[in-house]
């Protein structure tokens, strides 16, 4: 930052939106911030028509990215409400049962309170703001047991995806998907149990780096409860 650059107020926000029903919002308003000053938590306010599904333990909508341009990734999935209701106690991050039912990606404006679906292609992804205007969602897929992984990268200006092929360090270790990370156009892509893969998409060739665990701390595949240990 230089010297002359105000220094950004920090915000707290929670992963899990607040979904509301009915005329909540006026004409032409898709979502807003519930702001609070930390260290209370904000939250981001989506109609149930982003949201339709009922919030239960291992299906709920979730704040899946950000960006320093006021625009928010947000993932729900998408069909009738689970029969019966349940309301429960839920994880603070989306598990990998949908019920059968298709999941979808939103971007949610804050400054203008317009939310945007993008063409179906859910994944493991991350949002990249390139400036007020523009952005990427960039989504990765490994293919287990190969040396590579496809990169599906959506871009606003075209609003298309466009495929890239990169190397896959781990090889032969399936990725435990557990989040992404932007910082200054690289995206990080975490896995608990195992490491971090990076990649700048800036650079005129991109490849994965791939940063293991601390000696000691590396986890088999698909261990639970990553987050309690």
């Amino acid at each position: 930052m230089s010297d002359s650059e105000e220094p950004r107020d920090k915000v707290v926000l929670v992963c899990v939106p607040h979904v509301v029903h009915g005329d909540y919002f006026e004409p032409g308003i898709h979502n807003v911030i519930k702001a609070a000053i930390p260290p209370r938590a904000s939250r981001l306010v989506v109609h149930r028509s982003i949201a339709p599904r009922r919030k239960t333990i291992d299906d709920h909508p979730y704040v899946a990215g950000a960006d320093c341009h006021g625009r928010l990734l947000l993932y729900a999935s998408q069909g009738p409400e689970p029969e019966p209701p349940v309301l429960d106690a839920f994880d603070t991050r989306p598990l990998s049962v949908h019920h059968g039912f298709p999941k979808a990606y939103f971007i949610c404006d804050t400054r203008t309170h317009r939310s945007t679906r993008l063409p179906d292609h859910p994944g493991n992804a991350g949002l990249i703001g390139i400036s007020r205007e523009s952005f990427f969602v960039a989504d990765l897929q490994p293919t287990i047991g190969a040396d590579h992984a496809a990169l599906l990268l959506y871009c606003s200006v075209s609003e298309g995806w466009s495929e890239w092929d990169l190397n896959y360090p781990p090889v032969h270790r399936p990725w435990g998907a557990n989040g992404a990370v932007v910082y200054q156009k690289r995206i990080w892509w975490v896995d608990l149990s195992y490491g971090l893969l990076a990649c700048d998409l800036s650079a005129a060739y991109s490849e994965l780096r791939f940063v293991p665990l601390p000696e000691g701390s590396e986890l088999p595949p698909g261990t639970a409860d990553l987050l309690g240990k």
